[in-house]
């Protein structure tokens, strides 16, 4: 296998586990997947009971623009979906100094309402 462009993007949990749900998954050895696509499908789907769909996760990155978040925060909020403030500190690096209180509680409102599982 050749890597053509390396740095095309970050791909996320749930953008993940819904193509391997297209590549069916889902349907387990009848499916037209591989073993390793199948164990990565069971390893994520405990967390994703409800699949973000592709929109949900595009109107919650340009939700959280505004913060100025780098990539692999957004990332993160976007695979852990935090709901408690003391989730939002593990996830954001100095989040404390870089974020106000309202701007945090802010976050986790666009998250619940954008990502809610």
């Amino acid at each position: 296998m050749k890597v053509l462009d390396a740095s095309v993007g970050l791909v996320s949990n749930p953008e993940a586990l819904q193509l391997l749900h297209e590549r069916g998954c889902h349907l387990g050895p009848v499916g037209n997947s591989l073993p390793a696509e199948q164990k990565t499908y069971a390893a994520l789907s405990p967390f994703f009971p409800v699949i973000p769909t592709r929109e949900q996760v595009q109107a919650f990155y340009d939700a959280v623009k505004p913060y100025k978040l780098d990539k692999a925060s957004v990332l993160q909020l976007i695979n852990l979906a935090p709901t408690s403030l003391v989730e939002l500190f593990l996830v954001i690096p100095d989040c404390e100094s870089r974020l106000t209180e309202t701007q945090q509680q802010e976050l986790l409102d666009l998250t619940k309402q954008h990502l809610s599982r």
